[in-house]
């Protein structure tokens, strides 16, 4: 990702600054990364909590390393390299461990969620269903089926 010319002066000014040990600095960088790191990882890993944790992992790392960063280069995807070598030990962790099928732990959550909600009620449940509108805005009755 190119950052523009005023965003890429200011995101080197605030590397080099870490890199001198401002923690502000630090934290802006932060602030300027986590939603985008967290929304890519979120794909990859189901569990809210293991993302958050592996970016946090990825910021330690970052931080732990700041000296090596050139900042006259793009400190994003020095970043985003980080960020897929932590996803990668994540899943060879979880592989290792033997937790392969950890996504079935998400609807073990849903079936749970389903059973502690109330039945809804019968009649309730008709006045939603009883018409529905087309693209014309004309009511035509619900299909229902009973089995």
């Amino acid at each position: 990702m190119d950052v523009p010319g005023n965003l890429a002066d200011e995101e080197r000014t605030l590397v080099v600054r870490a890199r001198a040990g401002d923690r502000e600095a630090f934290d802006r960088i932060v602030l300027a990364y986590q939603a985008r790191l967290r929304g890519h990882v979120a794909r990859y890993v189901p569990s809210s909590q293991d993302t958050y944790d592996i970016v946090q992992e990825v910021f330690l790392e970052a931080y732990r390393q700041l000296s090596k960063v050139d900042p006259e280069r793009p400190f994003g995807p020095w970043l985003w390299s980080i960020c897929r070598h932590r996803l990668s030990d994540f899943f060879r962790r979880r592989y290792q461990r033997g937790h392969a099928i950890e996504s079935l732990g998400l609807v073990d959550e849903a079936l749970a969620q389903l059973a502690a909600e109330p039945d809804p009620d019968p009649e309730d449940e008709e006045e939603r269903s009883g018409s529905r509108l087309t693209d014309g805005g004309a009511q035509v009755p619900a299909v229902t089926s009973e089995w």
